[in-house]
């Protein structure tokens, strides 16, 4: 009864884990997908503000996680003790948490419910293989849409400030990329 819902960009939910599809190949008699966590849907979602200083690892794991629908649990192997980080802000949300990831030395487990885990270590964890005329058979019809965007904001000069928003928003949701900016533009058309 599912099969005409998967489609590029459905959301498929396995025990607690959400996916979202991102490359279909079809057949007459099947449907074969790539879905990745969605927590990935993050790295479409940019935080412009920055949050420079002397601050806590939960202090710039809420700047982060504001607003994003996402909670973090923190293990006791890593220390909350507050350091000086310099042009902390400004990127997607993926792309900070790695920067806090390398910064702290540690990593993090997406979980259940849209929870992330952040630990010293995670350690392995196999999962069945893939293998081609084992497990997965040819494909017929492709889409992939690992890099949509439906939304950009243009930085350009003395202040001037131009967002863009695709029509495709309605179908897909806001999936925002990173900014651009060039001090060359002084007309809002133009940017």
């Amino acid at each position: 009864p599912g099969y005409e819902l998967v489609t590029s960009e459905s959301t498929i939910t396995v025990d607690g884990f959400d996916f979202v599809v991102k490359q279909i190949s079809q057949s007459a008699f099947s449907k074969q997908i790539t879905a990745i966590s969605s927590f990935y849907e993050q790295s479409k979602k940019y935080v412009h503000g920055e949050l420079n200083g002397t601050h806590t690892l939960r202090q710039r794991l809420n700047f982060v996680f504001n607003g994003s629908g996402w909670s973090y649990t923190v293990d006791g192997t890593i220390t909350d003790n507050s350091a000086f980080m310099h042009d902390f802000g400004r990127s997607n949300r993926v792309a900070l948490i790695r920067k806090i990831c390398e910064f702290y030395g540690c990593e993090f487990e997406i979980r259940r419910d849209k929870s992330l885990h952040f630990t010293k270590q995670i350690g392995v964890e196999s999962d069945e293989p893939f293998m081609y005329k084992h497990n997965i058979s040819s494909v017929v019809l492709r889409e992939d849409t690992t890099n949509l965007y439906t939304k950009i904001v243009g930085y350009g000069a003395n202040g001037l400030t131009v967002t863009y928003t695709s029509p495709n928003v309605s179908v897909f949701g806001e999936l925002e990329a990173q900014p651009i900016t060039d001090d060359r533009y002084t007309d809002s058309a133009n940017l």
